[in-house]
């Protein structure tokens, strides 16, 4: 691992790498390279997201992209220290422009891109997605970014690509464009924003609590063995129970304090979730998913 690490270095220095990243081995043909578990910052330049890519076949399957063309021109380098397969698809797990916007580079380059039919009204529907970055970023961090046409499409619980399986578990979960990536060979998953480790996740307007919790069920009667969040470094179970444990917890405390009478200004102070308080932005995020859900269960969203 230390010779990736130096090439990594060596790169940018002879690139002007404005991001460095350092391949991490999953199992054999399965590498990682892990985003920041903040938000996008200046100083992250939105790479804050998981993207790994697996051999399948004779080529490589990209699981997501990341954020800017800058980034996909780094990663590509970066995936050349560890293989000399060439990128024939790139899957990606739900709308973010964290996860999707990099895909137009590897496009550009002869890939195909993979998605659920519901990525493109996920990416309809929410235009102010793709403006955080460009006011984030200057014209050269974000040069030659722009958003991917999505060029293969499915509606079926599951689509096979070669050699991996991606499955959509739910109709919705943490968005509607939601898939994981399943590789038996490593018996390993790419959860994307269905699995959160390190972190607090986010529960927001585009959620399901209900779709959430069934895709989780799914998962866990899979035969796993790596578990790899969208946020967070841990490749075992631990961002599956994390965000099991949290959602569970979450839904039963929220009900029964909705059904108690409980008002939305003194909901925070009802199910405080204090057990929880470890995970990075907790305090912040946990009072925005305690608003959506319990607005859920007053418009019958949730059941």
């Amino acid at each position: 691992m230390k010779k990736y690490l130096i090439h990594s270095l060596l790169c940018a220095l002879a690139f002007g790498a404005e991001y460095t990243l350092d391949p991490q081995k999953v199992d054999d043909g399965l590498w990682c390279v892990y985003g920041d578990l903040n938000p996008p910052t200046k100083e992250n330049k939105g790479f804050v997201s998981n993207v790994c890519w697996v051999e399948n076949g004779e080529s490589l399957t990209l699981l997501d992209a990341g954020p800017t063309t800058v980034f996909a021109k780094e990663l590509e380098r970066a995936i050349a220290t560890t293989t000399k397969k060439k990128i024939e698809h790139v899957v990606l797990t739900n709308y973010h422009d964290d996860r999707i916007l990099a895909a137009s580079y590897f496009q550009s380059q002869g890939a195909k891109t993979l998605a659920h039919k519901n990525m493109i009204s996920g990416i309809q529907e929410n235009p102010q997605k793709y403006e955080r970055l460009v006011a984030l970023l200057t014209k050269e961090q974000y040069a030659g970014t722009k958003l991917p046409q999505i060029d293969i499409t499915f509606e079926t619980e599951s689509f096979e690509l070669g050699s991996i399986v991606v499955h959509k578990l739910s109709d919705v979960a943490e968005t509607a464009s939601d898939i994981v990536v399943y590789m038996p060979e490593q018996k390993a998953i790419f959860a994307g924003n269905i699995l959160f480790g390190e972190r607090a996740l986010n529960y927001d307007k585009d959620s399901n609590l209900n779709g959430w919790l069934e895709a989780l069920e799914k998962m866990e009667a899979m035969d796993i063995k790596y578990y790899i969040p969208g946020h967070g470094t841990k490749v075992d179970d631990s961002s599956f129970k994390i965000t099991q444990n949290y959602l569970t917890t979450l839904y039963t405390q929220t009900k029964v304090a909705y059904e108690d009478g409980i008002e939305l200004e003194e909901i925070s102070s009802a199910v405080a979730m204090d057990e929880f308080s470890s995970l990075l932005n907790y305090k912040q995020r946990h009072m925005l998913n305690l608003y959506n859900l319990y607005q859920d269960f007053e418009f019958e969203i949730v059941e």
